[in-house]
């Protein structure tokens, strides 16, 4: 039935990053069969926060403040590599094949510091150094079918392996794996002034860290469905039902301390949440204007949240 609120009277101080992206492409075309593109991205983070200085104190007793520094530097190294290919068939048939392979490198450091007429209360380090790979193929096969519609398939494969050294206060290694697998369909077309698209796909969910585990089957079903006023007045609704994985670092259950106050843990018992969204849109143009109306509402079920 207690509770502390502490205030921070912060000090101006600097900030320094850097970010350099760099891509290189190649690209074939044969006529109208068939096209292939290679995409090779690299991206390299180094962000500097010098020593940050503040004046922490408890609202209910201001004379009794701490000296706070927080130091971190960030660094993240991000190559990745895009292989595209289409296929165009006659009869309006179309196949696509995407390969993506990413590797993210990132090192982490931070030093935290409480002090108190020269004697240090609170002194944290850590030092994380993490590495996490990953692969996601997809193909789709679309077919036109009477006039008008359009009939799609395909299957997606994603697969992920992370692992995270702690050094410092805390001292762990983790070591982590994910996983999708899924297959879908989805039929659009256009009737008179309506136009329309129903879809859904089956996917298998997983993740391991450890001993800990979830598996979990799910359907994404989405609808949408428009009606054209005029070529200058359109309303569109667009339903669906989604899920939200916790991400690998929500599920590690090590420990990291924030300061003196705080503790930063993953939860590896997280599970899936769903959650539902509406989205009706109305567009309006003439000439050179446009104008637009759009309501969204989502509810989500359980969500994965920090507290």
């Amino acid at each position: 039935g207690t509770s502390l609120t502490r205030k921070e009277q912060g000090y101006p101080t600097k900030v320094m990053t850097s970010d350099l992206w760099g891509n290189f492409y190649y690209n074939y075309q044969n006529d109208d069969k068939w096209f292939f593109n290679a995409t090779l991205s690299l991206n390299d983070d180094n962000d500097k926060f010098p020593t940050v200085h503040s004046l922490l104190y408890p609202v209910s007793d201001p004379d009794n403040s701490v000296d706070m520094h927080d130091n971190s530097k960030d660094v993240g190294l991000y190559p990745s590599l895009d292989l595209y290919f289409q296929r165009n068939y006659s009869h309006d048939q179309h196949l696509v094949v995407d390969v993506v392979g990413t590797y993210m490198h990132t090192h982490n450091q931070r030093f935290y510091s409480e002090s108190k007429n020269d004697s240090v209360l609170t002194d944290i380090n850590s030092n994380i150094k993490g590495k996490k790979y990953s692969v996601i193929a997809e193909a789709i096969y679309e077919k036109g079918l009477w006039k008008m519609s359009t009939l799609s398939v395909g299957a997606r494969y994603y697969q992920a392996y992370a692992d995270n050294n702690y050094l410092g206060t805390v001292t762990t290694v983790t070591n982590m794996q994910e996983g999708r697998s899924a297959a879908y369909a989805e039929l659009k077309g256009k009737v008179k002034k309506f136009n329309y698209s129903a879809g859904s796909y089956l996917a298998y969910l997983w993740t391991q860290q450890g001993d800990d585990s979830y598996h979990k089957v799910v359907v994404y079903p989405k609808a949408t469905l428009g009606y054209a006023f005029s070529d200058k007045a359109f309303l569109q609704y667009t339903g669906s039902l989604a899920y939200n994985t916790p991400n690998l670092s929500d599920l590690s259950n090590v420990e990291q301390v924030i300061d003196s106050l705080q503790i930063r843990r993953g939860n590896p018992n997280l599970k899936v949440s769903r959650y539902w969204s509406n989205n009706l849109y109305f567009e309006w143009s003439k000439g050179l204007f446009k104008s637009g109306l759009n309501l969204f509402y989502m509810y989500q079920d359980k969500p994965v949240m920090e507290e």
